[in-house]
This record gives structure tokens, sequence and C-alpha cells, in this order.
């Protein structure tokens, strides 16, 4: 019963999901025809980025730092939970955690949340008070272009397989939850970096799409009805 519900949750929040798509595309649209041709920070995660894929193509793979990384958000999660580890265990072929609960957030948080991003602006942030300068926060926008990069990368590449967490909680739940915490982050990303686009004005761009998406999909539904109606209508009548 309650992975039926997680399941109708998640259809439910897919509209939201190709609506937040829509919204995020013309929020990068509007907020480069104010100032982002002249915004080097957008250019300097892409350089990141492009760094880490070729990085990922070309090089040994680092799995087991992915691992370490994915373990230690599901540990975090757990600790977030109120929860208690009783394991922790990390090699090249894989990971797992002991602990003495289980939910949603801690089974899918290592595949939401870009934990080694967060570090770096951790550290990042730690090295401010010591160093200043063009270069030092040139610093800052490569490292989150280069571990979102790492982020994604992975766990594109681990969804592939059939990974026990998103078994547990149904995949069509799973997946449209990882969809809408990435979502969330690089939006929260792009907003704060993006002095000339506020929360509010995405917020309103992701309301329209929202009622024109849920609109559609309501306008399908109801001609969907109407289609089987007539078709038993007719079915009735010849038999």
């Amino acid at each position: 019963m309650y992975r039926g519900w997680k399941f109708l949750l998640a259809i439910l929040m897919t509209p939201l999901c190709v609506a937040w798509v829509f919204a995020l595309v013309k929020l990068v649209q509007h907020w480069w025809a104010q100032d982002g041709s002249s915004a080097s920070w957008f250019g300097l995660l892409l350089i990141g980025a492009a760094g880490w894929l070729i990085a990922y193509l070309i090089l040994p793979k680092p799995f087991w730092l992915y691992v370490f990384g994915h373990e230690l958000t599901h540990v975090l999660a757990v600790y977030m939970s109120r929860g208690k580890v009783y394991d922790f265990k990390v090699t090249s072929q894989g990971g797992h955690v002991r602990s003495d609960r289980m939910n949603w957030w801690i089974a899918l948080s290592p595949y939401c949340v870009p934990i080694y991003t967060l570090l770096w602006i951790f550290l990042w942030w730690c090295g401010d008070f010591y160093f200043s300068g063009d270069l030092w926060h040139s610093l800052l926008f490569l490292g989150i272009g280069l571990t979102w990069g790492f982020h994604l990368t992975f766990t594109l590449a681990v969804l592939h397989n059939q990974q026990p967490d998103l078994a547990d909680q149904g995949y069509i739940f799973s997946l449209i939850v990882i969809l809408a915490f990435n979502l969330f982050f690089f939006t929260l990303l792009f907003v704060i970096l993006s002095k000339e686009i506020t929360a509010t004005q995405f917020l309103s761009m992701l309301w329209n799409e929202s009622v024109i998406c849920y609109s559609s999909v309501w306008k399908f539904f109801l001609t969907a009805c109407r289609w089987v109606h007539s078709h038993l209508l007719r079915h009735n009548l010849t038999s």
C-alpha cells in the first residue's frame, strides 16, 4: 500500500518536473539576455564540468571515491533522520551502511545530493579567510563544475544498474525524486550565483509552467475519458 502511494505521488510530480525543466530553460535564457554573456562564473562552471567529463572518458574511473561519497551521504542522511549507524564499509567494488532505520531520504540521498560539491564549497569557504583574489574565486567555480560533473556522471552510470536503493523505494518514484532534487540544487546554485535573477522570478516562471503542464495533462485526461466512454457506448449498442 505504501509503495502504491509513492507511485501515485511520482505520477503527480511528473508534470511538476517537466514544468521545472521548462522554467529552468527560460531562467537561463532570461539571465543570458540580461547580463549572462558577461558572467565569467558560468564559463568557469562549464570548463570545470568539461574537464571532468574528459577525465571521466579517458582516465581510469575513481569508483572508490564515488562509493565513499555515496555511502557517506547515506550516513549523513541517517543522522539527519535521528538514526544510528552500526557499520560503514567502502571498497572499490561497492559499499554498504547498516543503520537502525531506513526511509526514502536515506535510500535516495546519494543520488540527490552532490556531496563533493557541498564539501568543495565548504572547504573553499574555510580557505576564503586566508586567500583572496581572482584566481581564488575562479577556483570556486571550477571546483563546483568539476565536482558537480563528478556527481552527475556517476549518478547516471549507476542508475543503469539494478540499484537496491531504487528497487526498495520503487523505480518510478525514485527517478522522479532524484530528478526533482537535482533540479532543485542546480536552480538554487544558479539563483545564488546570478545576481540578475531572484528566487521570486524563478518561482513565478515555475508557477506559470506548472499551470500549463497540469492543464495540459488534465485536458488529455478528459479527452481520454471521453474517448473511452464513447468507445464503451458504441460497444454496448452493437452487442
